[in-house]
């Protein structure tokens, strides 16, 4: 792949008589030249779900080019098809992560459908599947027109359609090709209905019903029903495939079995025909197909579908009071209560485990930890794991939680006490800070936060303040940024040294060790350098405070760095080249630019340059009406580049500093005019294309 920048540039050349003078202007405007692509789509596609571990891609025929990748954001991107011929291929639910019918679903996604206008072809569906291949169906039909799901046009009656087609099916379908023609016939008119040249549809693919089978001369037709369920959303020609990502929607009520959706604001519902899939328990995907016309079909998951939907929360009891954000002391006993509850979702919730990330101020009461069911009234008795850093882990619950095939252990009680510790500290009072995280083989309740204060002396911890500049600021910074200097002031009633520390996304480093407090209770200052070496692409969070030899803690500061793409672009370019004076003859004569040319190219990638700075020239030299008889070249040492309207030359660069460029230029470097014997007096001009191309 290239990827090009130009800019255009305009030569002006004005020739007097035979002791006029020569000048060249050059005049320039940014043009940005794109193509589409599938790493175009891929690169630019909207953020979304993971589908790591939900979902199977499935090529078809080893000339599928599906694939899921990463956008410039690290978001996952399927790729139903590139813009190739023939292509068809599946992305199905994992078995694990199929929809429960018995249950509401919603899901929401963006669907790319290519920028091919009315050459797009053929199109994308959403399917409900229990086809007995599983997560690996498709439909046997080769053709584009059936997307995967259809029968092919061979079959001879609606009875052999169905049964080439996905079984056990509903789908969805997006169709960008309308298939009308002699033989090709999904999208001709049947009894009831004609869809539009481009639709969306209901349909039930294995379903004889579905198809509608006529015999023209001696070929077979096979057309789809597009208003058994209801009726087809009908779209203008070529409105589907018009370069945008289209927002689509999915809700499921399993109370009245109704299926909703929604395509960029216009939507349809209609009774899902449950008893088509022998189950309720169903596959779920996309199908995606290319013919002898083709473009990019892609799919990005904005919301899926819960797999575990759960409810946590952490209690703190003092003699069956709760003390969250209120006061305690030291000596006390304390019972926590972490309880779990299963609302819903399309799985059960698997070996659960419970873990306490304790504050350093309790420690644990051997032989008071109790698993509670109160559904059925069960406890279990095991001690926990307490890890070096306070942290209590309770042993993996003996039942899965949640009513999926009939479980019915849905809510769980986890019970034990601590005892606050006498702390040796000047606080007044101590901020204690407990974190409860909830671990599942398909879910995870992320750590959230439980607080109470003990009651201690008066506070002696030291204070920190971050300079103006990066108090709760945001710092833009680029891969070639090496460091950053984190600066402001600090204080300290009575210990003789602080360490400064900060965290980088929740990783503690030293910032100073072990500073000398040279005047107590007195704001100094302090200025550090940080490597920005271990920065994630996008938000950074930085986190800074102070440790006195006490080992009590400041208040913390915080600012984020966002490590932005780095890129190649031109920085700048002269507007203006204008040549030495010159006088013509009879003879061909030269003139070389007046000044330095300016051409500036940034580089903020931070890798090795690759990249080639070219040029060429667009236009011969005109006045209107003659043609100027001349030749710019490049001289590079020995070499001469002649610069014409044929493929652009390479110009040799220096490098200024980390990021900057300029185009190589001294008595051996540069640019030079040639005028030949025959020159008419005249205001002559021309154009230049400056161009950066990068390639792997």
């Amino acid at each position: 792949m290239k990827k090009r920048v130009n800019k255009n540039i305009h030569l002006f050349l004005q020739i007097f008589s035979i002791l006029s003078l020569v000048s060249l202007f050059l005049l320039f405007e940014i043009q940005e030249v794109r193509a589409e692509s599938v790493n175009d789509v891929i690169f630019n596609a909207p953020d979304g779900a993971s589908l790591e571990d939900a979902f199977n891609l499935v090529p078809v025929w080893i000339n599928s080019h599906a694939t899921i990748a990463k956008n410039k954001n690290g978001n996952d991107v399927c790729i139903l098809t590139d813009d190739s011929r023939n292509q068809r291929a599946a992305l199905w639910s994992a078995t694990n992560y199929q929809l429960d019918l018995n249950k509401d679903f919603d899901t929401k996604m963006k669907l790319y459908l290519g920028n091919k206008g009315r050459a797009a072809a053929d199109g994308i569906t959403f399917t409900l599947q229990n086809d007995p291949r599983g997560n690996s169906a498709f439909s046997s039909s080769t053709e584009g027109g059936a997307l995967g799901v259809y029968s092919s046009q061979n079959a001879r009656n609606s009875a052999e359609a169905a049964r080439e087609a996905l079984h056990n099916s509903f789908s969805i379908e997006f169709d960008t090709h309308p298939n009308k023609d002699k033989g090709n016939a999904y999208d001709k008119k049947t009894q009831q209905c004609e869809p539009g040249p481009n639709h969306i549809a209901a349909t039930m693919p294995g379903n004889p019903d579905t198809y509608e089978v006529t015999k023209e001369w001696f070929t077979n037709e096979v057309k789809v029903r597009h208003n058994v369920l209801t009726e087809p959303i009908n779209l203008p020609n070529g409105s589907l495939s018009n370069g945008q990502w289209h927002d689509f929607e999915v809700h499921y009520d399993h109370l009245t079995s109704q299926i909703s959706y929604t395509f960029d604001g216009q939507s349809r519902t209609c009774n899902l025909p449950r008893t088509e899939f022998s189950s309720d328990y169903v596959y779920w995907g996309f199908t995606g197909a290319t013919g002898d016309d083709s473009n990019v079909n892609a799919v990005v998951f904005s919301e899926l579908p819960k797999a575990v939907d759960v409810e946590t929360t952490t209690d703190v009891l003092k003699n069956n009071e709760s003390v969250i954000n209120k006061n305690v002391n030291m000596g006390d006993t304390l019972t926590y209560s972490l309880k779990a509850t299963y609302l819903g979702g399309i799985q059960n919730w698997t070996d659960v485990v419970g873990e306490e990330f304790l504050n350093p101020y309790v420690e644990y009461i051997p032989h008071t930890l109790a698993v509670k069911y109160p559904e059925t009234g069960t406890i279990t008795k095991e001690e926990p794991q307490i890890t070096s850093n306070n942290q209590l882990i309770v042993p993996a619950l003996s039942n899965d939680l949640g009513d999926v095939h009939e479980n019915k252990w849905t809510s769980v009680e986890i019970t034990f006490d601590v005892k606050v510790k006498n702390i040796d500290s000047n606080q007044k009072t101590i901020k204690a800070e407990d974190y409860t995280e909830f671990i599942g083989d398909n879910y995870t309740v992320q750590p959230y936060e439980t607080t109470y204060q003990i009651l201690n002396n008066e506070a002696l911890r030291p204070q920190i303040k971050l300079s103006d500049s990066l108090a709760n600021a945001t710092v833009n910074v680029f891969p070639t940024d090496q460091s950053l200097t984190i600066n402001g002031e600090w204080k300290d009633k009575d210990s003789n040294t602080v360490t400064l520390f900060y965290k980088l996304n929740g990783q503690e480093r030293v910032l100073q060790d072990n500073v000398s407090n040279t005047a107590k209770d007195s704001w100094l200052p302090f200025s550090q350098d940080i490597s920005l070496t271990d920065l994630k692409l996008g938000d950074n969070q930085v986190e800074v405070y102070a440790k006195d030899a006490e080992g009590q803690l400041s208040n913390h500061e915080s600012f984020k760095i966002i490590l932005n793409q780095g890129k190649v672009s031109f920085k700048s370019i002269d507007p203006e080249i204008q040549f030495q004076n010159m006088v013509i003859s009879g003879s061909t004569v030269y003139s070389s630019p007046q000044a330095t040319v300016g051409v500036v190219v940034e580089d903020t990638t931070g890798i090795t340059k690759d990249w080639q700075l070219k040029v060429k020239q667009t236009s011969s030299f005109s006045d209107g009406t003659r043609e100027l008889p001349a030749q710019l070249t490049y001289l590079n040492g020995e070499e001469k580049l002649p610069i014409t309207n044929g493929s652009a030359i390479e110009l040799p660069v220096v490098q200024n500093n980390t990021t900057d460029y300029s185009l190589h230029q001294d008595a051996n470097h540069q640019f030079q005019l040639a005028v030949l014997p025959g020159a008419y007096a005249g205001e002559y001009q021309s154009q230049l294309e400056w161009t950066i191309e990068t390639a792997p």
